[in-house]
């Protein structure tokens, strides 16, 4: 894989330590209804409002692979943890990820795939959350970095900055 792939580019370019204040909306209330148990939970804690803080880190660990950690934390308690392999493709635009996430005390483990734009300037991300679809896009803009997560019932926004 060319050093100077989009995929290579993109995660090279953001090796480090970063976070913001996520804040995750409830779109379709009818929807939500319909998901598991765990994602009504999510909904119902949603309405009492406040941003939790994610801190998430990215470190190369072979020119192709690398080691990414997320923690989402609410009041200071921890609400989900993920740790996880992404390991590039070879033709310099797609990826997968494997790995585990723990929401609350329900650790699963998960594999997705994904696909870098071919300014290597973000990235898309189709994944299973809660048992439904998620589909999150990051997009870097000057020093930071923009996470969306849209679900069939939720909208998420993140502004993620890189920390010391």
């Amino acid at each position: 894989m060319p050093d100077a792939s989009p995929s290579v580019c993109y995660y090279r370019s953001l090796v480090g330590r970063w976070s913001g204040r996520f804040e995750l909306l409830v779109t379709d209330r009818s929807a939500l209804g319909r998901q598991s148990l765990f994602a009504r939970l999510v909904g119902t804690a949603v309405r009492f409002g406040g941003r939790a803080r994610i801190a998430t880190t990215l470190a190369a660990k072979a020119p192709d692979r690398f080691h990414h950690t997320t923690l989402v934390s609410r009041f200071g308690l921890p609400l989900l943890r993920s740790s996880e392999t992404i390991t590039l493709a070879a033709d310099g635009t797609s990826f997968v990820i494997e790995g585990w996430q723990c929401f609350l005390w329900r650790r699963e483990p998960y594999r997705a795939t994904g696909t870098i734009t071919a300014d290597g300037q973000g990235a898309h991300y189709p994944i299973t959350w809660l048992g439904a679809p998620l589909d999150q896009t990051t997009r870097i803009e000057g020093r930071c970095l923009r996470l969306c997560q849209r679900t069939a019932w939720s909208a998420g926004e993140v502004l993620l900055e890189r920390q010391p």
